[in-house]
């Protein structure tokens, strides 16, 4: 966790795992790996050269994990129908957007859904889960 001086609020930043081959063809476009953030209201993917998305966290309508196989691919990737940030096979976060946003991957790109490799999945979907919606829970007045 980060706290951000002067605010009071923290940010969670997670790493992105980077297998050994795939690091081969990762390291020149993004030397450092990626990052994930969330904080201020927003969930930040960067990954280098190779894309980045921001997402306000009010935009975000259900998050979960997945298993993202060796065969579909390192980098920023187009899959049915998501972009994903990926730099290894394993446990990945899916992310559904109440709309679709623009990220870059490495182009310019709209997509309603993200998916991306973290090294603890289960804290960060527990992070998303935690975040205030705009809409009200399906059952509960609103005042």
């Amino acid at each position: 966790m980060i706290r951000v001086r002067g605010t009071g609020e923290v940010m969670r930043r997670f790493g992105m795992p980077v297998s050994s081959v795939a690091w081969i063809f990762i390291a020149p476009l993004a030397p450092r790996g990626g990052s994930v953030t969330v904080g201020d209201g927003t969930l930040t993917i960067r990954a280098g050269l190779l894309g980045r998305a921001s997402v306000p966290l009010d935009r975000i309508d259900a998050v979960a994990t997945m298993a993202w196989p060796w065969w579909w691919g390192f980098g920023a990737r187009i899959v049915r129908r998501a972009v994903a940030f990926v730099f290894s096979s394993g446990p990945a976060v899916r992310i559904d957007l109440v709309e679709p946003v623009r990220v870059r991957a490495p182009f310019g790109w709209r997509t309603s859904t993200l998916i991306v490799r973290v090294d603890d999945p289960a804290a960060l979907v527990s992070v998303l889960r935690k975040c205030p919606r705009d809409d009200p829970e399906p059952g509960s007045s609103a005042s």
